[in-house]
């Protein structure tokens, strides 16, 4: 299996856990592709939602900046896709930022 099937066969198994109530396991899943700088969003889309959930705005906080990294990259490559998820987890970094300080 090459490193885009394994992805993908991990993306496909957090869903199935986040599906099946098992939020600390699909968190795993999706940590452990976004440490391996994973240039799909659906991982960090859903871990914002998970820690969101949980109040863990650090968290949080850490998966929009990581986010932020691997899609300026994405952007830069000229990936047409890039340019708006980096301008959506920027504004999510905000909204993040404000909740931390309340």
């Amino acid at each position: 299996m090459d490193k885009e099937e394994r992805d993908f066969f991990n993306v496909q198994k957090g869903i199935k856990y986040e599906k099946a109530g098992k939020d600390e396991k699909a968190i795993k899943v999706y940590e452990k592709l976004i440490a391996e700088n994973f240039d799909g969003s659906h991982p960090y889309d859903r871990l914002c939602v998970l820690y969101r959930k949980q109040k863990n705005f650090t968290a949080e906080k850490y998966v929009l900046e990581k986010a932020i990294l691997v899609f300026t990259q994405v952007a830069a490559s000229g990936r047409p896709d890039g340019p708006p998820k980096l301008e959506r987890y920027k504004k999510r970094l905000e909204i993040v930022h404000k909740k931390m300080l309340k």
